[in-house]
């Protein structure tokens, strides 16, 4: 009789200690759960950060590679531009020396034929083509002087062409070089920020994941916590 009278007390005393056992149990894994999801949200946070900053870095190696380029290309287009002014100077001073030559040339023919003409009058005093020799003589020689003018007015204008033309692919090697370093630093600049657009937007699509992974781990929690009931069983 004292056996079965006890017997219920036994049977509601284990119940009682499995139910604070299980309750126990259950605080524990909802406060795991809480830790996980925080640990979960760091983790998230973390490598969204790290996303960003590696979206900098690329954004400032694009930047900073296409600078070189830039800068390499202008060095290059003004070596070309200085290269052609000297080749233009240099033939400038070519044709200068030939020109110079030319008129000496000429006017040593023109000596020499001043010469004949006045050893033809001295040696026989006859009349050359129409007039006198005299006459023949200042003819040639103003001839002479017009052609000479003739040669310098053509010249000087050939080496104006010439400097006009060497000065013009210069400036247009160095607009070239100019133009080419901005359009290689200008889509060096919207590569970065596209780069950097996409680092921001994948670093905030995982701090939403890791705010759900929380809000999914407490969730968790706070059913493991009212899940409990005086049996032990979970509900």
């Amino acid at each position: 009789m004292a056996l079965a009278t006890a017997l219920p007390l036994i049977q509601t005393g284990l119940s009682i200690f499995g139910a604070v056992s299980a309750n126990d149990a259950g605080n524990e894994a909802a406060e795991l759960a809480m830790q996980g999801g925080e640990l979960s949200k760091g983790a998230s946070y973390a490598n969204a950060a790290d996303v960003e900053s590696l979206g900098a870095l690329n954004a400032g190696a694009i930047t900073g590679a296409a600078k070189n380029n830039a800068d390499m290309m202008r060095t290059i287009g003004y070596a070309n531009a200085q290269a052609i002014a000297d080749s233009t100077l240099h033939n400038l001073r070519v044709y200068s020396l030939q020109s110079q030559e030319q008129i000496k040339l000429h006017r040593r023919d023109e000596r020499w034929h001043a010469g004949e003409i006045r050893a033809m009058q001295g040696s026989s005093g006859v009349m050359v083509n129409s007039g006198s020799p005299l006459a023949y003589l200042n003819a040639e020689i103003t001839k002479g002087i017009e052609e000479r003018q003739f040669m310098q007015t053509r010249d000087a204008y050939a080496m104006l062409g010439m400097a006009d033309e060497g000065l013009k692919r210069s400036l247009l090697t160095v607009q070239q070089a100019n133009y080419n370093a901005k359009v290689t630093q200008d889509n060096a600049a919207l590569q970065a920020r596209v780069t950097i657009a996409e680092s921001v937007a994948q670093a905030a699509a995982m701090r939403r994941q890791g705010d759900i992974s929380c809000l999914l781990y407490t969730s968790d929690a706070a059913d493991e916590e009212d899940s409990v009931d005086l049996g032990g069983r979970r509900i």
